[in-house]
C-alpha cells in the first residue's frame, strides 16, 4: 500500500508541477473576472441585489446570478492577495482536479500512466489560460463525482455518511457556478445504470445511491433564489447563443474535434474496457463536446480516468512489433517527459516569478476608460459584449454600461441583438434605429472609427477621447475636462 501511495505521489507531483507551471505562465485577464469582482463587491457591501445596477439597458426583472459566490470569493482573494490571490485559486483548482482524476484512475487498479495523463489532461489546459473563471468549480466537482463513481465500482459498496463531505462540497458548487447540473445528472445516469444492470454494487446499496442523488437535488435549493434558480438554469440551458464563440458547436476540422475523434479511435482500437456503459458515457461526452466548446473538458477527464489501459496495450503491442523491451519504451517516455519538464523549469520559472502578481490587460480598454472616468461627465456608456465586463468594473457607479459577459443572467436576447445593431452589425439603417432607441451618452468603440463617423456625426456624436485601439464617441452636448492622458490606477 505504501509503495502504491509513493508511486502515486511521485506521479502526482510531476504532473502537478508541469501543469501548474503552464498555468502560471498564462497571465491573460479573463473578461468575466471583472464582472465577478464587481458583483462580489456588490454582495459584500450591499447584500443580495435583485436587479442589475450596472447596465442602463433593459434587463430581466429579477437578476439571478448563478455565480454569486464565485464573485464574493474572487473579491475576497483580490483584497487578500491582489492578483497572486486569484492565481492561487487557479492553481488550487488545477491540483484538486488532477488529484481526484488520478485517484479515480487508481481506484480502478489501473496504472497511472504519465503519457496518457498528459495526452488527456493537456487539452483541458485552456481552462487555465486565463485568470480565472467560475466554471473551474464545476470541473472540480465533476472530478470528485468521477472519483466517487469509480470508488463505488471498485469497492462494490456505497454508504452515505462517509461521503457526506461530497454533499457539503456540492452545496458550495451549486452557488459557485450553474454548471453543477452536469455532474448532478452524470451521477443520476451512473445511479440508474447500477439499478438497471446491478453490476457494480449490491442491490441493497442502490437505495443509498438514489437517496444520495435526491439529497444532492435537495441541496440545489440551498441558494439565495430557492426554486427560481432552477427556472433560470432551465432557461439558460435551452438558450441559443449563436454569436458567442465558446458556446458554438465545434467545426469538424477544429483542433478539439480532431483530438476528440483521435482519442475515440485510439480507445476503440486498443482499450479492453469496452463495457457498454463506459462506451455510452465516453460517446455522450464526445457529442456534448462537439455541441459546445465549453464541454470538451468533460470528455477528456472521463477518458483519462477510464481508458488508460489503451495506452498500456498500445505500448505493449508496439514493443512486440519492434522487439524493443517494454520497460525501455516506458522509461524512454518518462525520460523525455522529465527532460522537457527540466527545460521548462529553467526557461519559464524566471518569467513566472517576475509576473506572479501581474495580469495581461492588453485586450481591454485600460487607458481610455481610465481617462473617461477622470474627465467625462457621468452618463450612459454603450459597451459591447467583449468590453462590457471590464467597463462596469472600472466605471461603476459613475457610469452605467451596456451589455457584458453575464449575458443570460441579465439581458434578454432582444437587448443583446439591439446592441449588435447599434454597433453596425446589421447595416446602417438598423444601427441608426438601435442608437435612437438605446440613446446612449457615450459609445465605446474598438477599431478604425472612420466607418462610424459619418452616421454618428449625423446623430449628434463626435469623438471625444481616443487611443491606439479605442475611441469614445460623445453627444456634442456633453462637456469634458480631458487634458493629458491619465495613468490608469491599479486595475485589480
Amino acid at each position: 500500500m505504501m509503495a502504491l501511495l509513493n508511486k502515486f505521489s511521485k506521479k502526482y507531483v510531476l504532473l502537478g508541477l508541469t501543469f501548474c507551471l503552464y498555468a502560471l505562465t498564462q497571465n491573460l485577464a479573463d473578461p468575466d473576472l471583472f464582472a465577478r469582482l464587481a458583483v462580489g463587491k456588490l454582495w459584500i457591501t450591499g447584500g443580495k441585489p435583485t436587479t442589475d445596477p450596472f447596465s442602463f439597458l433593459e434587463t430581466h426583472a429579477l437578476w439571478i446570478d448563478h455565480e454569486w459566490l464565485s464573485g464574493i470569493l474572487f473579491y475576497v482573494l483580490k483584497n487578500l492577495g491582489s492578483v497572486f490571490g486569484i492565481k492561487s485559486y487557479k492553481i488550487l483548482t488545477l491540483l484538486v482536479i488532477l488529484f481526484f482524476l488520478l485517484k479515480a484512475q487508481q481506484s480502478k487498479a489501473l496504472r497511472t500512466s504519465i503519457p496518457w495523463c498528459v495526452i488527456c489532461f493537456s487539452p483541458t489546459l485552456y481552462l487555465w489560460q486565463s485568470n480565472v473563471r467560475s466554471q473551474l468549480f464545476t470541473y472540480m466537482l465533476f472530478a470528485i463525482i468521477l472519483y466517487l463513481c469509480e470508488k463505488i465500482e471498485h469497492e462494490k459498496v456505497f454508504k452515505i455518511i462517509p461521503n457526506i463531505w461530497i454533499l457539503a462540497f456540492f452545496i458550495i458548487a451549486v452557488n459557485m457556478h450553474g454548471g453543477f447540473v452536469i455532474p448532478l445528472f452524470f451521477f443520476l445516469a451512473f445511479t440508474f445504470k447500477n439499478i438497471l444492470l446491478n453490476r457494480d454494487i449490491e442491490r441493497s446499496n442502490n437505495k443509498s445511491l438514489l437517496l444520495f442523488w435526491v439529497l444532492m437535488c435537495a441541496a440545489t435549493l440551498l441558494n439565495p433564489y430557492f426554486i427560481d434558480y432552477w427556472w433560470f438554469l432551465l432557461k439558460a440551458l435551452t438558450m441559443d447563443r449563436p454569436t458567442i464563440g465558446e458556446w458554438a458547436p465545434l467545426s469538424i476540422n477544429s483542433f478539439f474535434s480532431i483530438y476528440i475523434l483521435s482519442i475515440l479511435f485510439f480507445i476503440m482500437l486498443f482499450s479492453k474496457s469496452k463495457r457498454f456503459d463506459k462506451i455510452f458515457f465516453i460517446t455522450g461526452f464526445a457529442l456534448a463536446g462537439f455541441s459546445s466548446g465549453r464541454l470538451v473538458a468533460f470528455f477528456f477527464m472521463y477518458a483519462l480516468v477510464n481508458f488508460s489501459d489503451a495506452w498500456d496495450r498500445a505500448l505493449s503491442l508496439f514493443s512486440d512489433l519492434t522487439k524493443l523491451p517494454l520497460r525501455f519504451l516506458q522509461n524512454s517516455g518518462i525520460t523525455a517527459y522529465l527532460s522537457v519538464l527540466t527545460y521548462y523549469l529553467l526557461v519559464l520559472s524566471p518569467d513566472v516569478i517576475k509576473n506572479i502578481n501581474a495580469l495581461d490587460y492588453s485586450a481591454y480598454p485600460v487607458n481610455i476608460l481610465s481617462r473617461a472616468k477622470h474627465c467625462l461627465q457621468s452618463g450612459k456608456m454603450l459597451t459591447d459584449f467583449n468590453s462590457g465586463s471590464y467597463a462596469l468594473w472600472v466605471l461603476y457607479p459613475k457610469f452605467k454600461t451596456g451589455i457584458d459577459g453575464r449575458y443570460e443572467e441579465v439581458f434578454t436576447q432582444e437587448t443583446f441583438n439591439l446592441v449588435v445593431d447599434a454597433y453596425g452589425g446589421n447595416g446602417p439603417n438598423k444601427q441608426e434605429q438601435a442608437l435612437m432607441k438605446i440613446n446612449p451618452d457615450y459609445i465605446l468603440y474598438k477599431g478604425d472609427p472612420s466607418s462610424q463617423a459619418t452616421l454618428l456625426k449625423k446623430m449628434g456624436f463626435s469623438i471625444i477621447l481616443s487611443d491606439s485601439d479605442y475611441v469614445i464617441f460623445s453627444k456634442e452636448t456633453r462637456e469634458s475636462i480631458c487634458g493629458e492622458s491619465q495613468a490608469p490606477e491599479n486595475i485589480i
